[in-house]
């Protein structure tokens, strides 16, 4: 599906509630707990132009103080539902670090594009490219910049 917004068009595939509670292995996803982030994205967008009901990408960019993050480690064909999603991931901790961290806004995907219980769904990668994931908690770093699609 293709969601058009001022300066970008979003597209994605499938939904991440079939990916974690029906086995569906296309994408999965799975991020909680962004409330500071998921409240200023949408003032934000609406302070720049944008029209903050509408699906959005967003990127930060810069100094993270804190990144707890995921990645999953699926190593057979076993059913996989929310407990097999919980059981596989491997955690990982970062702290002061930078990094692009890319994110997507909608108030009307909740288990589609952003989990089941936020507005948001952000992953992060280092510079380097040494490191990426789905990032569970964020601290975002002082000077970190937000970028917004252009209107």
């Amino acid at each position: 599906m293709t969601i058009g917004g001022g300066g970008y068009e979003l597209w994605f595939i499938g939904a991440q509630r079939e990916t974690i509670m029906n086995g569906k292995l296309a994408a999965a996803l799975d991020l909680r707990s962004f409330e500071d982030l998921e409240q200023f994205i949408p003032r934000a967008a609406e302070a720049a132009g944008l029209d903050a009901e509408k699906p959005l990408p967003f990127l930060v960019s810069g100094g993270q103080a804190l990144i707890e993050f995921h990645i999953p480690n699926r190593i057979d064909d076993a059913p996989h539902d929310i407990e097999m999603h919980e059981k596989i991931k491997i955690k990982f901790e970062l702290v002061k670090t930078e990094a692009t961290i890319v994110g997507f806004h909608s108030t009307r995907h909740r288990g589609v594009f952003t989990p089941g219980d936020s507005n948001i769904h952000i992953h992060f990668q280092t510079p380097d490219n040494s490191q990426s994931g789905h990032i569970e908690k964020l601290n975002i770093g002082a000077g970190a910049r937000l970028c917004l699609p252009a209107t």
